[in-house]
């Protein structure tokens, strides 16, 4: 199973708001009089000034204090973050791919065209090429483009990981049977139910990448699109979401400790992944197992970065926001 490679923003703990200071007062150039009432009319404004900075700043902190959380308890990272895995596109090329096809001599798989190829000349588009299990319908409509003057008699839609014909495409505007819209355009058309049934682990969320491409054959040449790539994956379980908290409570009661707070930076740095590596190794007194990739704990600047369990990224930042780093 491709281990998710899951690219979802960093999510930093933070301990207290940003400082402001006030600006000095203006030199006044009037007559001693009007000097004088001037200041104190400033003097009064100062006041009311700083101290409604201050209540300013009492407030960021307490809202800093109500947000310092690894990752959002309200997780919304389903989609997103696997959102991010799917935009990889490139990977180790599929062994049925015929001799002939540009793709049987490259490296990598791409969901764009990068060989100029002269037989690497159809278009091939899939309406869907990210499908959640259990909530999409697995269905997805490919539209092939030809180029102009040629005119084949049979398009196939083949499976790349079985080396199976796996649909024949249309043009003639059957859009219920096919998907084609327009006849005749040159757009060729199929509709194409996915496997989505790919559960084996009911506590595990699961992935599976398929490969498709579109071939042709016109006065004995034979025609290809490029290979285009459709990443289904589960939704998070309730176990990994569980797993997801029981880190970040940890995290947060850690945080607060007198051993963080009166650290300094390095030491705090050296603290987190410290205490990150004991939960990739023994996890909470209540979850007994690795809640952390061991292998993803990553100190650079002010953030210790780490993936939890499931493969979805989180982070520690030692050092509070300030006006210079928001």
């Amino acid at each position: 199973m491709t281990k998710k490679l899951l690219l979802l923003s960093m999510l930093a703990l933070m301990l207290a708001g940003c400082g402001s200071e006030s600006s000095p007062a203006d030199e006044l150039t009037e007559t001693t009089e009007e000097t004088e009432t001037i200041s104190e009319t400033e003097t009064i404004e100062d006041t009311e000034t700083i101290r409604e900075t201050e209540s300013i700043e009492e407030t960021k902190s307490e809202t800093s204090a109500e947000t310092t959380s690894v990752s959002e308890k309200e997780t919304t990272v389903q989609s997103s973050v696997r959102a991010a895995a799917a935009s990889e596109v490139t990977e180790t090329a599929p062994t049925t791919v015929p001799d002939d096809h540009p793709a049987a001599s490259e490296d990598t798989v791409s969901t764009e065209s990068t060989t100029a190829q002269k037989n690497l000349v159809i278009s091939l588009k899939a309406s869907a090429t990210e499908i959640q299990a259990g909530v999409d319908s697995g269905e997805i409509i490919f539209s092939a483009e030809i180029p102009p003057g040629h005119s084949p008699k049979r398009l196939e839609l083949i499976n790349v990981d079985t080396g199976n014909t796996a649909a024949e495409l249309y043009d003639d505007a059957d859009y219920d049977r096919y998907g084609d819209t327009v006849k005749g355009d040159g757009v060729y058309c199929c509709r194409y139910t996915l496997d989505t049934n790919i559960d084996t682990d009911p506590d595990v969320s699961e992935e599976r990448n398929y490969h498709f491409y579109v071939t042709y054959t016109e006065n004995n040449t034979g025609y290809y699109s490029d290979i285009v790539k459709i990443w289904v994956c589960e939704p998070f379980t309730d176990k990994e979401l569980a797993d997801i908290e029981a880190v970040d409570d940890a995290i947060s009661k850690w945080m607060s400790s007198d051993e963080y707070k009166n650290a300094s930076i390095d030491e705090r740095t050296e603290l987190a992944a410290a205490f990150l590596n004991g939960l990739a190794d023994n996890g909470t007194e209540e979850r007994p197992y690795s809640l952390v990739d061991k292998e993803s704990i990553f100190a650079e600047g002010y953030m210790v970065s780490f993936n939890y369990a499931c493969g979805i990224s989180g982070g520690i930042m030692v050092k509070e926001f300030d006006e210079y780093m928001n």
